[in-house]
């Protein structure tokens, strides 16, 4: 295997593992419990997992889905939440190789799964979990400029927030009730990460995470609500776009 091959694979590696907290996350957070502590349990009965029970992926299939102690069913959830994880980091260091981009979009990609995820379950975006991966990625990208003695990507991902924010803050102003403020604090936080690669995976994210809801929400008004008034989570669509729009990179302009 080639050196490029092997960081890919352990970048895999560590995303499966990060796919494992995330569940933790996605779980705790939005019941207000701690993401330490106590120690990863059965949610049904409480038994406290075993290092062998905690294995992302290899885990879920040894017990079968089910929990060593009680024997109740765990989620599906787990381990997609594991393997698309796993796979969007592998993906990060193909694209992006060793370089600062690299763990920055990694934690971008981590956070959007978490935040897609509690979205669709608690029609929420939790702060607490924006806000301080927003920072990192700040600290990461101010970091490298540091190092590399330009500023000019600090310069490109405050423009791409700027630009994010701004267009949502406004949606929000003129019809609060068609987004919730959430969306407008998780635009910002992609705007922050996408703009690092240039202004077009900016403006491609806003063209994707609407066009996107649209169809989707189209096609469920015609066939499961029947209803105009039905709502649906926005967090999801933005989520899509902002990945597809981190893979395709400069390389399609809607404009």
């Amino acid at each position: 295997m080639t050196p490029n091959g092997i960081f890919v694979a352990l970048f895999a590696v560590v995303g499966l593992a990060v796919g494992s907290f995330l569940n933790v996350v996605i779980w705790r957070v939005p019941r207000g419990e701690s993401i330490v502590l106590p120690p990863s349990h059965c949610t049904s009965c409480g038994y406290r997992l075993r290092t062998v029970d905690n294995l992302p992926i290899a885990s879920f299939l040894a017990l079968r889905g089910r929990c060593h102690s009680c024997g109740s069913k765990i989620s599906v959830r787990y381990p997609l939440v594991e393997l698309s994880t796993g796979a969007l980091f592998g993906l990060v260091a193909a694209l992006f190789g060793r370089t600062f981009v690299a763990p920055q979009l990694a934690l971008f990609s981590a956070s959007l799964v978490c935040l897609a995820l509690i979205d669709i379950e608690t029609r929420k975006l939790p702060r607490k979990i924006i806000y301080p991966s927003a920072l990192v990625t700040f600290l990461l990208i101010v970091a490298y400029c540091i190092e590399m003695g330009s500023f000019h990507y600090l310069v490109s991902s405050i423009e791409g927030f700027g630009i994010d924010i701004g267009i949502f803050g406004l949606i929000f102003l003129l019809r609060p009730s068609s987004i919730g403020f959430g969306d407008v604090r998780l635009a910002g936080f992609i705007g922050l990460n996408l703009g690092v690669l240039g202004l077009n995976p900016t403006i491609n994210f806003l063209y994707g995470a609407f066009g996107f809801g649209s169809i989707f929400g189209i096609g469920y008004i015609l066939l499961v609500s029947r209803s105009v008034k039905s709502s649906i989570p926005f967090g999801p669509f933005m989520a899509l776009s902002a990945l597809t729009s981190m893979v395709i990179g400069n390389s399609f302009r809607i404009f």
